[in-house]
């Protein structure tokens, strides 16, 4: 073979060695891009499973606190126990207006870190609840002090969609936009009542009329 031939050989070989190891790097460049993305979305995942379990525990927690709260007012109303009721239930009344309205924690969770659904459960829960204790003992939020008075009056699930409008105006010290709420409430019930009576009223002369 001769000298030119060989020099040939020589280069060929060359670049095939080179076009080889640049593929195999590229390779593991693209092999190692692939599992860090993988595992990027593996933690991802993971985070997001844990951050769901720790709502739902905390959803589950207040449940359960609640649950026995109102399992010892039952007892008590079975028990036809009336100076046990109002202790239990006047202690109930506070501890709930504490959490949801004042931002006071139960087992280090507040209310805020709440699902929207399980808020809304509590409040309604515990509007069946006061309902029951006032069939009972009407007066049992009677003589509690001026911070939990402000609020007895929207114990009612209809209030539940201005509950943040109250805490702003609780956090705001501001009472007169406390008894606005309200207020505006009964007026515009007064309104629908007021309507619902000329409706009624429409409707017998119309057929008084025939």
């Amino acid at each position: 073979m001769s000298n030119k031939a060989k020099l040939y050989l020589l280069i060929s070989s060359l670049e095939v060695l080179s076009l080889t190891g640049c593929n195999k790097d590229s390779s593991i460049k693209e092999s190692t891009i692939i599992e860090s993305s993988n595992e990027e979305t593996t933690m991802e995942s993971t985070t997001n499973i844990e951050e769901t379990t720790i709502v739902i525990d905390k959803d589950s927690e207040i449940k359960e606190f609640f649950d026995n709260e109102y399992n010892n007012i039952k007892e008590s109303i079975n028990n036809i126990d009336k100076e046990a009721i109002k202790t239990k239930a006047k202690n109930t009344f506070i501890t709930f207006v504490d959490f949801v309205f004042y931002d006071k924690e139960i087992n280090g969770i507040t209310y805020d870190e709440l699902t929207d659904d399980m808020k809304k459960q509590l409040y309604n829960d515990f509007c069946t609840m006061d309902d029951m204790i006032c069939k009972v003992v009407p007066d049992y939020k009677e003589n509690i002090s001026n911070k939990y008075n402000v609020v007895k009056g929207f114990i009612k699930p209809k209030y539940y969609s201005i509950v943040n409008k109250i805490k702003e105006a609780i956090g705001d010290d501001n009472l007169d936009t406390i008894k606005e709420l309200y207020e505006d409430d009964k007026e515009r019930l007064s309104d629908l009542y007021e309507k619902g009576k000329q409706k009624i009223k429409n409707k017998y002369e119309s057929f008084r009329n025939k």
